[in-house]
This record gives C-alpha cells, structure tokens and sequence, in this order.
C-alpha cells in the first residue's frame, strides 16, 4: 500500500502556516489513498450526551500511538466501569507497514498476566504485491500477544484486497488456508461521484454521507481495518448533523451497526445512538510528536 501521499502532506505540513495546512486538508479530498496526518485520534467516548456536560461515566476509549504516528493500542479508559469491550493491539514491520491487528472480545486482561482471554482473535497482514494486501484471520490462539505471531493452523480465514495507484481498496476477495483452496475470485468495490463506497451496493438504504472528511483517513491504519476508504462518514438519514473540528474532521458520529465504528465494540449490553471523537492536532508542525 503506497505511503506517498503520507509523506508528501506530511513535507507540506512541516513547511506550512496554518492557512497552508487548511489547503493540505483539500489535497487529501482529490487524492482518494491520501491520509489526513494533521489530526491523530487520542480518545473515543461513547455516549448518550455531550461528553463536555457532567454525567454518569460514559464509556472512554483511549489510543495510543508510536513514534510514527500509528496506533498501538486502544484500551478502556476508566476500567471500573464494567462495560463489555475489546483490548486492541498493533504491530509494524520495518516498512511501518501494519502485520499484526488482535484484540480479545469481550475480554480484557487476567490480573498480574499479559495473557488475554479468550475469544480471541489475531489478524496477520502480508504484502505478496504491490497492489495486494493479504488479510489471515486466526481465532482463538493460546499465543501470548507479546510473542510473535502464531502459524495459521489449516482453515484459517484469508481475505485478499486489491488497490489501485492512489491507493484506494478497490476490489476483495474471501479465500481460506488449505492447498486445495479454489482461486479467489475478486468483488469490485464500487465509489460514487463524491469518492464514497456506493451504499446501494451493499444494501444499505437508511445510511448516506455526510460533508466532513471520513474519520478513518486520519490514518492508514483505520483504513485498512475497517476497509473504509471513502472521503466521507456514514450516517443514518435520521442523525444529527455531523459537527466538525477547524480541519473538517468529524467530532461526533453516530454509532452505527451499518457503518462501523473506528472500534471493536461488542454491544451485548450496552449501546448509545452517538460516539464523540477527541483529536490531537499538530498544525503546523507536522504528524509525528504531538
């Protein structure tokens, strides 16, 4: 997956005035692979009312990140509150190419062990091409998540995802570990005039986007996860218009079961019409180190 545009806005960011970095914002909107690296995501809180007003402890997720600017984890902020949720780890390569997503459902972690409870569920990437990203899927491993990463066993899951030049998923394919496997055949993905997934492709008639700029572009990463590489978010037809912050990144979505969260959230028993989205913005300096 081409990083370019990263680094290019990134050259423009260090260089730019804050009107500058509003100018670098629209370039990301003409280049569908582009990443907005102006703003990082550091905290989720889902929530039935604004975050800002004093209420009953909402949900808190926060994000780290390394050196880089890519995530490394996503954990519960105020853990004492008993809400159902998902640890979420990353790992790069020496490209800082993303090769390891895992997380436990509805688990977290055993007292005084690193090891997660299960079900647990361990996505490994591998980059055959340039064009392709491979996607294995492994449930359920007893490997410990700060050991390498297990061998898939026979039957694993493996999704195949192709891109164009700008790099902009634009096709997949579903296949599983076995010699006998037949060949993938690849589903296009389809975009509309405005660079968003065509909703009426996949069924999706009570979502349609919105004018803010998609929360998943803040980083490769979120890209690649949640296959999401439209310029805008999804919403309901019935949701609050989307408010923005000074970069046209949006600060409230509605939590949708249609159009995911940039979460893994299992609602068994909890569930909010709206998520908010804290950023941490480094305008004009540039994305790493903020």
């Amino acid at each position: 997956m081409s990083k370019v545009h990263c680094f290019v806005l990134a050259a423009i960011l260090m260089l730019s005035t804050f009107v500058s970095c509003r100018k670098a914002i629209d370039y990301i909107r003409d280049h569908p692979g582009a990443c907005d690296s102006i703003c990082r995501i550091t905290e989720l809180t889902f929530s039935a009312y604004d975050p800002s007003v004093p209420q009953d402890d909402p949900l808190r997720l926060g994000i780290t990140y390394n050196t880089k600017g890519n995530p490394l984890s996503i954990r519960q902020l105020n853990p004492s509150r008993r809400y159902i949720t998902t640890d979420v780890f990353f790992r790069y390569d020496k490209f800082d190419r993303l090769t390891d997503y895992l997380y436990s459902v509805g688990g977290g972690y055993a007292p005084d062990s690193d090891r997660v409870y299960s079900p647990f569920i361990w996505h490994k990437y591998a980059y055959p091409a340039h064009d392709i990203i491979t996607d294995t899927v492994i449930t359920y491993p007893t490997t410990l998540y700060t050991e390498p990463a297990p061998v898939a066993p026979e039957g694993s899951s493996i999704h195949l995802y192709k891109y164009d030049a700008s790099g902009r998923m634009i096709a997949f394919a579903d296949t599983y570990k076995d010699p006998h496997a037949p060949k993938p055949e690849f589903s296009r993905i389809v975009y509309d005039r405005r660079g968003n997934k065509d909703l009426s492709a996949w069924q999706k008639p009570n979502i349609v986007y919105d004018s803010t700029i998609n929360v998943y572009r803040t980083n490769k990463v979120w890209q690649l996860i949640y296959k999401d590489y439209s310029q805008n978010n999804p919403v309901y037809k019935t949701s609050l218009p989307t408010p923005a912050n000074t970069f046209d990144l949006p600060t409230r979505l509605p939590y949708t079961l249609n159009g995911d969260p940039i979460y893994y959230f299992d609602i068994y028993s909890y569930y909010v019409p709206y998520y908010y989205i804290t950023y941490a913005c480094s305008a004009p300096k540039g994305p790493v180190n903020y």
